[in-house]
């Protein structure tokens, strides 16, 4: 059994090393922390003996001569970076490219509950704000010309009425957010505490919701907002959400002594349906010639979406899908399923080998499933170029070999599942032939990442997967 490690490190193209000297070329990778201007760098060097120093020049005026360094920048920008190696045969090699370090953005979302106190025209407010990083200023507006800097403030208004309140916060990262919500303070003085549980079904979006308002007499009306633009009055309600997620849940209720309160709460929605278990068998149909591949997956519905990977280059949407292999060796099948509307994904991959007479059989019975994430499907290439990697998923090298059916130009890129391009790994013309470069994941983060590859115009798609 293995788990997937995705990876958002920058790919780099490989020159042609020459073999049988004690040669060294020094490459590198690298990645920024998500939440500061700190860069990690990874030594990709290669070289036929020992590396025995290293000194890094980040760009910046500062330097170091640790193997695998991080170092902290002061300002975002873009840096020219060099690695400089020396081997323990004498050899030395300087690798330098240009390191863009991004700046850092952390979201915050101003929110806030409040309650009048139950015998004077006080209101205690509570701060629930959402930030990715501390809070450091509150600035509150009570909607009668007076104001706080305070966390959680209370506020005696002069007279009864609803007053527009307004909440603006700032993180240590400088996001800033405004949430305003109408507060009406009584002239009776409340006799009512409103609150509520909430429990998320096992197998679906649906949100069962119970009040439980301490009141001194009878509630007689529930107003609930669901935070998706959906409400509803009854006593305890029951919701079905469209998508998992977080959403500002509010109860208003008003009791026969006309007291009303509002509580609001986040409830966060899980994709917790059943659990998804790709799985497969194959057999060798002699009279066609051909692999046929049936889906065993566990918990799929007719929702469910099927990619086979099949190895040699070749894919198939197909739900119990038949190939045909060209050649003799050992390939790497792979079954990604998915389902939008359970929100379950799962992988496994298995070895099959197909022998000189065209027959096949499972090389390696430990297969291994690769659960929980979500990928592109593959375009598969025209039939003027050959692409893939052998092998996918990889634990610390895959080789990528393709062939050019005719001189082209290419794009090469990498984007991780959000979009974002992470390195431009080739752009230029290439003449017919083959051509090959080597991927390393020794030092890949967990990330599934996606490599587009745009052919004179043409645009195609590929999953590149570490296992370990």
């Amino acid at each position: 059994m293995y788990k997937i490690i995705y990876f958002n490190l920058a790919l780099i193209l490989l020159p042609n090393f020459c073999h049988g000297q004690s040669g060294c070329h020094a490459l590198f990778g690298f990645q920024q922390s998500e939440t500061t201007l700190t860069v990690n760098f990874a030594d990709s060097t290669i070289s036929s003996t020992p590396i025995a120093s290293w000194l890094w020049d980040f760009g910046d005026g500062h330097s170091l001569t640790n193997h695998n360094p991080h170092h902290t920048y002061a300002h975002s920008g873009t840096y020219e970076v060099c690695l400089t190696v020396h081997n323990n045969h004498g050899c030395n090699s300087t690798y330098c490219r240009a390191v863009t370090v991004s700046t850092i953005q952390p979201e915050c979302h101003a929110l806030f509950g409040f309650q009048q106190s139950d015998t004077t025209l006080t209101v205690n407010f509570a701060d629930s704000t959402i930030s990715s990083t501390p809070i450091t200023s509150w600035l509150w507006d009570f909607g009668d010309g007076h104001g706080s800097t305070t966390y959680n403030p209370h506020h005696t208004y002069a007279h009864a009425g609803t007053y527009e309140v307004c909440l603006t916060v700032h993180n240590n990262h400088g996001c800033s957010s405004t949430y305003c919500h109408p507060v009406t303070v009584s002239t009776i003085q409340p006799e009512c505490h409103v609150l509520f549980g909430f429990q998320q079904s096992d197998t679906t979006f649906t949100v069962n919701f119970a009040d439980s308002t301490i009141s001194s007499t009878p509630i007689t009306s529930w107003l609930w907002d669901f935070g998706d633009g959906h409400s509803s009055t009854n006593h305890n309600p029951h919701h079905t959400y469209s998508h998992a997620g977080t959403y500002v849940v509010c109860l208003t209720v008003h009791n026969n002594h006309g007291c009303s309160s509002t509580y609001c709460h986040a409830v966060t929605i899980h994709a917790t349906a059943h659990e998804c278990i790709a799985l497969f068998t194959s057999h060798y149909d002699s009279k066609s010639n051909q692999m046929r591949f049936f889906n065993t997956s566990s918990y799929t519905t007719d929702h469910t979406q099927y990619l086979w990977n099949f190895g040699d280059g070749h894919s198939s949407t197909s739900e119990n899908p038949n190939h045909t292999y060209s050649h003799t060796g050992i390939y790497t099948v792979c079954l990604f399923i998915s389902d939008e509307i359970t929100g379950c994904n799962s992988h496994i991959c298995t070895e099959v080998e197909i022998d000189h007479v065209w027959h096949a059989m499972v090389a390696n019975k430990d297969q291994f499933v690769l659960s929980r994430s979500k990928a592109n499907e593959v375009t598969e290439p025209e039939s003027y170029i050959e692409f893939g990697n052998f092998p996918n998923p990889f634990i610390s090298n895959t080789t990528i070999p393709y062939e050019l059916k005719s001189d082209s130009h290419l794009n090469i890129e990498m984007y991780d599942l959000s979009g974002r391009l992470i390195h431009q790994i080739f752009k230029g013309d290439q003449s017919k032939g083959s051509h090959t470069w080597v991927l390393s994941g020794d030092y890949l983060i967990d990330k599934m990442y996606i490599l587009k590859i745009v052919i004179n115009d043409k645009i195609y798609h590929k999953k590149l997967l570490v296992a370990k």
